[in-house]
């Protein structure tokens, strides 16, 4: 009878250390999942919120009843102690000398590497880091705005010779002469803006029932040009609005403005096109720092869950240190 109640108590024993030790390797594996889920660049959406939300609290429920065991096993050897069997003592002062000697330069460690990562994120979520990558964000889209800006002015200039040229008194347009505007025998791509010198490296010709009537590109862009949207070229046609339309390539990021084309009594008769292709390495550079900047506004939301973590980490070593110290 003892000796069923001995081999009953190994297993259960057994099946303890087997919990503890696969709690341990489970909130190891979800705090990885939660890292790698955490530090996706880009912003996240409800379902992954939801699944980070999921493994930080499954954590700490891990966690929670590891250190149950840990207390259970504790309190058994307290109450074993003072029933006064052979050996007992011993083993209780056996793990009080082990807990104690693991746990004091634990808990230093576990304080000065709670220090040591508070300061490491306000440093990474400082001010001064915010407003670094904001005015960075600005000045990619200042360089943007400032292309956008003299392309349209470039866009008039070309509207006028249109209009100055091809367009009669009773507000006819003459679509050779058109055609010979916009595929001239001097390239038109050599006009620029006063200011920069910006060229365009696209001119499309759209009539009235929004079809391309003609075009022409210029080096160094390549290939036939991307289409425009109708609806984007039937909304500048109705209401006479200029519009801005991108298009993504291979050698890099093509600017079109749409302006009208209007007679003397305002109406419009065709819709020009303009095109700035902006060079592929800055294009690049633009969207690097774009998607860093929203990457950086993301991970700021997650300063608080991720301090969470870093704190759980901490604390999970240190009860297994104490699962350690006992179990040996």
């Amino acid at each position: 009878m003892k000796s069923d109640l001995l081999i009953s108590e190994k297993m259960r024993r057994k099946r303890e250390r087997v919990l503890m030790v696969v709690s341990g390797i489970l909130i190891v594996l979800l705090g990885i999942i939660e890292y790698y889920l955490i530090a996706g660049a880009g912003p996240l959406p409800v379902s992954t919120n939801i699944l980070i939300f999921s493994v930080l609290n499954t954590n700490i429920l891990l966690i929670l009843f590891l250190c149950y065991l840990i207390i259970r096993n504790l309190v058994k050897l307290i109450f074993e102690d003072r029933t006064r069997i052979l050996g007992t003592r011993l083993r209780t002062r056996l793990v009080l000398a082990f807990v104690t000697l693991s746990l004091l330069p634990t808990l230093l460690l576990f304080f000065v590497s709670f220090m040591f990562l508070r300061t490491s994120l306000e440093y990474w979520f400082d001010t001064r880091v915010e407003a670094s990558l904001d005015n960075a964000l600005k000045v990619g889209q200042t360089y943007y705005d400032d292309r956008i800006t003299q392309l349209k002015h470039l866009a008039r200039l070309v509207e006028s010779e249109v209009d100055r040229r091809c367009i009669s008194e009773n507000g006819t347009v003459d679509y050779a002469c058109l055609q010979h505007v916009v595929k001239p025998s001097v390239p038109l791509g050599t006009f620029t803006s006063g200011r920069t010198g910006l060229s365009f490296s696209s001119v499309e010709l759209f009539n009235q029932d929004v079809k391309r009537a003609a075009s022409k590109t210029w080096l160094p862009l390549l290939g036939s040009l991307p289409k425009i949207p109708r609806e984007v070229i039937s909304r500048t046609m109705l209401d006479g609005s200029v519009q801005v339309y991108s298009s993504t390539l291979i050698n890099g990021e093509l600017i079109r403005i749409l302006t009208p084309v209007r007679t003397s009594e305002e109406d419009v008769l065709a819709v020009l096109s303009l095109g700035h292709l902006i060079p592929e390495h800055v294009s690049r550079q633009l969207d690097q720092i774009r998607i860093g900047y929203e990457g950086y506004k993301q991970l700021h939301l997650f300063q608080q869950p991720i301090k969470t973590t870093l704190l759980v980490t901490l604390f999970l070593i240190t009860i297994l240190i104490v699962f350690v110290s006992i179990w040996f």
